[in-house]
């Protein structure tokens, strides 16, 4: 929406338009809110000036599962947090508190929060002994937003070991999240290393932080791990969160890989990995304070050059 001062800018250069025979044209601002702060532990907020700020209560992600059962039934991926949008008019004269714990994250004393997704769940030990895999984790929820309440989505199953000497790849976590660990191979031809589950990707609808489901594909959970030995197979985390205007919120860790178990050579499968933590961001209103006009230049005569409007 344009402001009124956008208009009464319009309305300063109107006389001047009639040595013009193209109009003046002022371009809105690109985004409304700009970043302001954020935070990831519990504190308080004292508005600066009194006004419009747009709050987001994000819950934190689950983290990926482990693998168990002698480590080749491999672990799911973990949910993502749920994610409540609020426009609220904030007093400066006031102080507001928000809450920010692993299942969940709220505003000025929880008219408004967003559950964590779950945690990717451990394999339980099977019987027989292919029966079982670690679940993904279901996704967290959102309460009391007045722009939008985002349900978080649920991180992919991870895979039981495979049958002669072949893993099976696991499920890409939800909303284009990170994708399902590969399979390793079992040269005995025996259990198979399967991969673990991918973490569910945080709802973007209202959330310009989320990456990508690009971004967030391009990681993989934790893969299966060869009878072979060898190093131990590590799983990218997600880039480290820096809050600021440019930070990067992804979702549900991912799960661990499978491993082999022939010959004793049985080892850990890929790692399992964090997910996203809870955030309180608060944004204030682009265009609040108006610009200045610092200059008007008027083409003489009548001519098809345009008037320039100059403002900082």
């Amino acid at each position: 929406m344009k402001k009124f001062w956008r208009k009464a800018i319009v309305a300063l250069t109107a006389a001047a338009m009639v040595a013009s025979t193209l109009p003046v044209t002022i371009a809105a601002a690109e985004d409304e809110w700009k970043y302001y702060a954020a935070y990831i532990n519990s504190g308080t907020f004292k508005p600066p000036y009194t006004g419009k700020y747009k709050i987001y209560c994000v819950g934190a992600s689950g983290d990926g599962g482990p693998a168990t059962h002698g480590k080749e039934r491999s672990g799911g991926g973990g949910g993502s947090g749920g994610i409540a949008v609020s426009i609220l008019t904030l007093d400066s004269s006031k102080t507001y508190s928000f809450t920010i714990t692993e299942d969940m994250t709220s505003w000025d004393d929880s008219a408004m929060y967003a559950t964590a997704g779950q945690d990717g769940f451990v394999a339980a030990p099977p019987s027989p002994a292919t029966g079982q895999f670690g679940y993904g984790g279901e996704g967290g929820t959102a309460y009391g937003g007045n722009v939008n309440n985002m349900n978080g989505f649920r991180g992919g199953d991870g895979q039981f070991a495979g049958m002669d000497g072949v893993g099976l790849t696991a499920n890409d976590g939800e909303n284009s999240g990170a994708k399902g660990g590969l399979p390793g191979k079992d040269s005995g031809g025996g259990l198979a290393p399967s991969g673990g589950g991918g973490g569910a990707r945080l709802p973007d609808t209202d959330c310009k932080y989320v990456v990508s489901g690009t971004e967030m594909q391009s990681y993989t959970a934790g893969w299966g791990y060869s009878d072979m030995g060898g190093n131990r197979p590590i799983t990218p985390s997600y880039t480290a969160l820096q809050l600021g205007p440019n930070m990067k919120l992804f979702g549900g860790g991912c799960g661990e890989g499978g491993a082999g178990g022939t010959f004793g050579y049985e080892g850990d499968g890929g790692t399992a990995t964090e997910g996203t933590p809870g955030v309180i961001i608060i944004e204030e209103e682009a265009d609040r304070v108006p610009p200045t006009v610092t200059d008007v230049t008027v083409p003489s005569g009548w001519t098809s050059a345009a008037v320039t409007v100059t403002v900082k």
